[in-house]
């Protein structure tokens, strides 16, 4: 039997401080990862069955626990390239679910890169998660800090640098960070002794090194070469394709703040199955001609969907390698491979990735694919031109060009280019 207690936790949130609920005998934190819901980075109807499944799945996972105190670590949305705001519905609706389930309260909201102040503010008008300032929150045994996403790698070093120490005895110190890889690793290397645990909620997968966890997502942004939940890699001399599955990869993390960092009982992943699979296929060509690749295409599709739903089955396929000697890219017949993959979940979005597939003769024309010059650029110009280029990419590719979105992208790298 739980020992329970009631203690006079409070915290200071723009001046006012506030008290938790009676509770046993350790808080109890949820932290939720990335949301990202409604983004336009996955087709079908994605931008409301996200909301869907957040609320059907996630949030009564997520009360059944009963959280003392719950942390959302940014990026709740991710709304259409097309969309410059998040819509007053999205809120509404997002406040109203939490509501449903008696999560509002005792809950906060860190900034991600993809969130805007004036929506997380507007959040907390309508009674939702609280906006918390940058700064600790004090509770009971535990004290976070919150540190919003700069976006901006040398400016989120600078800031973490003036974080001044506090002494608050014997409770645990969290820092609450949505940053990228370059900030977390300097992290590691600097100030990480200088907190009980570091919590990133940038990341699209979990991992954790010394006492620095990047938590996993709630929900899937977009399949990923890096984060998937079934893999299908067919190398060019195998006569069968290989498939890999991972996961359980979406939910939620449960923190106890009294046991030790190190312990198998500090964070503990709590999976919820939303019934979708985020799909990457991969088929390698040496010196193949594009009707062959073309009998690989299809015999993919057949093997996925008889072991997968397909209106469950999210799928990205990756053409990499060296065409035979007088074939070109333009000869494989795209379209009517896509009308065979749309009975998948996004139907014929975004479906085929050619980049890596490179025509003979190519090479000796200087011609490339797409990763080899990014890694080109990486490696002459660095990790932070090869990630603007990322990001700007998808936008180009669109036929739609989304203004808002490219605007933003360029303002937070302006420092780069002028350097």
């Amino acid at each position: 039997m739980k020992r329970f207690k009631c203690f006079t936790s409070t915290h200071l949130i723009r001046g006012n401080w506030l008290k938790f609920k009676c509770h046993y005998d350790h808080m109890k934190a949820a932290l939720i990862g990335n949301g990202h819901l409604r983004s336009y980075e996955i087709g079908g109807d994605w931008q409301n069955e996200s909301t869907r499944l957040f609320t059907r799945r996630i949030l009564p996972e997520l009360s059944d626990v009963e959280p003392d105190v719950t942390i959302f670590l940014g990026d709740i949305y991710y709304v259409s390239s097309g969309e410059a705001d998040v819509k007053e519905e999205y809120v509404n609706e997002f406040v109203a679910s939490l509501k449903t389930f008696d999560l509002a309260k005792n809950a906060y909201i860190l900034k991600g890169n993809q969130d805007k102040v004036e929506v997380l503010k507007r959040i907390e008008e309508l009674g939702g998660p609280k906006f918390a300032d940058e700064g600790w929150i004090i509770s009971d045994d535990s004290t976070f800090y919150f540190f919003h996403s700069r976006y901006d790698n040398r400016k989120a070093i600078e800031d973490l640098e003036r974080i001044q120490e506090q002494d608050f005895g014997n409770l645990k110190k969290y820092l609450l960070v949505h940053e990228n890889p370059e900030v977390i690793q300097w992290i590691s290397k600097n100030i990480y002794q200088k907190y009980d645990a570091v919590f990133n909620g940038h990341f699209h997968h979990y991992s954790q090194r010394k006492n620095i966890f990047n938590i996993g997502p709630a929900l899937p942004l977009r399949p990923e070469r890096d984060f998937w939940d079934v893999k299908l890699t067919w190398p060019a001399d195998k006569e069968e394709p290989m498939i890999e599955e991972s996961g359980p990869n979406y939910g939620f993390y449960l923190v106890n703040t009294v046991a030790a960092i190190d312990s198998p009982d500090f964070i503990k992943f709590k999976p919820v199955d939303i019934r979708k699979k985020l799909t990457i296929v991969e088929i390698y060509s040496d010196n193949f001609s594009t009707s062959e690749i073309d009998v690989r295409v299809r015999k993919v599709h057949d093997l996925l969907k008889k072991i997968y739903s397909p209106k469950d089955t999210i799928v990205r396929v990756y053409l990499e390698g060296n065409l035979k000697k007088g074939e070109e890219k333009r000869n494989l017949n795209l379209e009517e491979l896509k009308e065979l993959y749309s009975d998948f979940y996004e139907g014929r979005r975004d479906l085929f990735r050619t980049d890596g597939l490179v025509s003979a003769g190519y090479e000796r024309l200087g011609f490339r694919s797409r990763e080899e010059a990014l890694e080109e650029v990486e490696e002459v110009h660095g990790k932070e031109m090869r990630r603007f280029i990322e990001d700007l990419i998808p936008i180009l590719d669109r036929a739609t060009f989304p203004r808002d979105r490219a605007l933003e992208i360029l303002r937070r790298n302006k420092e780069y280019w002028l350097k």
